[in-house]
C-alpha cells in the first residue's frame, strides 16, 4: 500500500496532435478535441501521477474485437506511466507511476473509424484498419504529446490549491424496454429502483463539479454532445424539436479555470466517492438551481423540472 505524501499540482491544456484526429459521426461535426492534463509532483521532484482528460470512444479495435480491452486508454496509460514500446524496444521514457484516463465529451459520435487514418507516431505509418494496432498508434501517440509536454516545461504549476466541489443528484427513469430488461435481469449494474408508475425503472446519477486551484472537473451522467461544451447546436428543418436550442451559451464559457476537465461519468456519484476519500462525510455544497430541460431526453427529469447539466 502506498502511503499518502504532500505533492504540487500541475496542468496543461494542448491541441490534440495531428497524427491523431478524432471524427464527429453526427451532424453538426463538432470535436471537443484539446487533451487536457493533471499531473501531481512530489517534493523530491518526481511525478507521481497524471490524470488525462480526451473524448473519443475507446473501441478503435471496434467490432471484430473478442477481447476485453482498454484499448486507446491502457496504451496511452501504459506509455506515460511505463514508457512507449513496441516489440519489446522502448522508444519514450515514461514519466510517472500512475497515469488515469477520464473519457471526455463523446456524444454523437467521436470515434476514428474502419478507413480513417492514425498516424504511427514512430513508423510514421497510417493506418486505416480498425484493430489493436490503430488502437496502439492513437493510444501511443496522445501518450507522447503529453510527456513532451512536461518534459518541454510547458505545465502550469498550481500555488493556491484551493478545493471546492458541488453536486446535484438527478433521477432518471429508463424508457427503452430493452435496457429496461437489461437492468431487471442484472446484465446492467445500475442499482435501479423499481415504482408503480411511469417509468416503472429508474436509478440515480449526479452531476458534480470539482475545483481544485485553477483546475476544474465537471463530471456529467453520460455522453454529452461537444456542441453543448463548445458551442455549434443546430436546429435544422425537421428536427423532432422546433425549438431554438437552450443549451446555450456553450458550458465551456462558463468554466473560468485555466484548464477545465469535462468527464464521462457512470452512476457512482462524485462527491459520494470524494466523501468516501476524505472521510469527512460531509455533504458538499449544492449547485445552482437547475433551468428547465430540453424537452430532448430523459422523460423522468423533465417531469421533475432537471436536466443533466446544471449552471454553475
Amino acid at each position: 500500500t502506498l502511503a499518502l505524501e504532500p505533492a504540487t499540482l500541475h496542468m496543461a491544456k494542448f491541441p490534440n496532435p495531428p497524427q491523431t484526429p478524432v471524427r464527429d459521426d453526427r451532424k453538426p461535426s463538432v470535436v471537443d478535441d484539446a487533451v487536457r492534463v493533471l499531473a501531481l509532483q512530489s517534493r523530491s521532484g518526481a511525478l507521481l501521477g497524471t490524470i488525462v482528460n480526451f473524448g473519443i470512444h475507446v473501441e478503435l479495435a471496434w467490432d471484430q474485437n473478442l477481447l476485453l480491452t482498454s484499448d486507446v486508454a491502457g496504451y496511452l496509460r501504459d506509455g506515460i506511466s511505463n514508457g512507449i514500446r513496441d516489440d519489446g524496444s522502448l522508444l519514450k521514457e515514461g514519466i510517472c507511476r500512475t497515469t488515469l484516463w477520464l473519457t471526455g465529451n463523446i456524444g454523437g459520435l467521436m470515434t476514428s473509424g474502419p478507413g480513417e487514418w492514425v498516424e504511427d507516431p514512430f513508423s510514421g505509418e497510417r493506418i486505416t484498419e480498425a484493430g489493436h494496432g490503430k488502437a496502439k498508434a492513437f493510444g501511443h501517440g496522445l501518450a507522447g504529446a503529453v510527456i513532451d509536454q512536461w518534459n518541454d516545461g510547458r505545465f502550469f504549476k498550481e500555488t493556491e490549491p484551493d478545493l471546492e466541489i458541488r453536486s446535484q443528484e438527478i433521477e432518471f427513469g429508463i424508457t427503452n424496454w430493452m435496457l429496461a430488461l437489461a437492468t431487471i435481469t442484472g446484465v446492467v449494474d445500475s442499482s435501479p429502483s423499481f415504482h408503480l408508475t411511469w417509468p416503472f425503472i429508474r436509478y440515480k446519477s449526479e452531476v458534480a463539479w470539482l475545483k481544485i486551484g485553477q483546475a476544474t472537473l465537471t463530471a456529467i451522467p453520460g455522453e454529452l454532445y461537444p456542441e453543448i461544451a463548445v458551442g455549434g447546436i443546430e436546429n435544422p428543418e425537421g428536427a423532432d424539436f422546433a425549438i431554438d436550442p437552450i443549451e446555450v451559451p456553450p458550458l465551456r464559457d462558463a468554466l473560468h479555470g485555466r484548464v477545465n476537465l469535462m468527464v464521462t461519468s457512470r452512476t457512482t456519484p462524485l462527491a459520494t466517492s470524494f466523501r468516501r476519500v476524505n472521510g469527512t462525510g460531509k455533504r458538499p455544497g449544492s449547485m445552482a438551481k437547475a433551468k428547465k430541460p430540453t424537452g430532448k431526453s430523459f422523460p423522468l427529469a423533465r417531469k421533475r423540472g432537471q436536466r443533466c447539466i446544471g449552471t454553475f
